[in-house]
């Protein structure tokens, strides 16, 4: 039996809409089966505001090998929050657990656990504000790995596109971002 490959999603601010978007896409999109990168108890709590009835099922970090996909099941890969969130109110005590997620997502993806990553929206004005410097996750990917050499499409095995709505993704990490050098 074939499975789809594992993408990596991190939802990105805890507060923001991205926690709401993983709980859906597990609901209504089994065939996708992501790796949700996020705390457990968020996604439960925004599961139970939306009325998603929802299994949360944890998988080990590292190289473990991921479980086959279930349907209304959403596999994650647990890291925790330093503070409870508040939809529509940003905390920059949650900022280093945005970026922890990013991190892991990205690692997963150089070490061949992940075929690519999907990244929420993340607050720019927050992690700044909580004394990170951060520019945007194009910049913040290409730091990920020193060795990694950056160019137009992406940075080593990382791969980058924005895509459009109604754009299939395939499309987008091909094209690179314009602008960005």
């Amino acid at each position: 039996m074939n499975h789809p490959p594992r993408i990596a999603l991190t939802p990105g601010e805890p507060a923001g809409i991205g926690p709401d978007l993983a709980v859906m896409i597990a609901s209504t999109h089994a065939d996708l089966a992501p790796v949700v990168i996020a705390d457990p108890a968020l996604l439960s709590e925004r599961a139970d505001i939306l009325d998603r009835h929802l299994r949360i099922r944890s998988v080990g970090p590292g190289n473990d090998k991921l479980p086959v996909p279930e349907s209304n099941t959403l596999d994650v890969l647990p890291v925790p929050r330093p503070a409870a969130t508040i939809c529509g109110e940003p905390d920059p005590a949650n900022a280093e657990y945005v970026l922890e997620t990013l991190r892991i997502a990205a690692d997963g993806c150089m070490k061949g656990r992940f075929s690519a990553m999907v990244t929420g929206p993340v607050n720019k004005a927050i992690i700044n504000g909580a004394g990170i410097p951060f520019t945007d996750h194009t910049e913040f990917l290409a730091e990920a790995d020193p060795h990694l050499r950056r160019s137009r499409h992406g940075a080593g095995n990382l791969r980058y596109g924005q895509g459009e709505p109604g754009q299939p993704a395939r499309s987008a990490g091909s094209r690179g971002r314009p602008g960005r050098k």
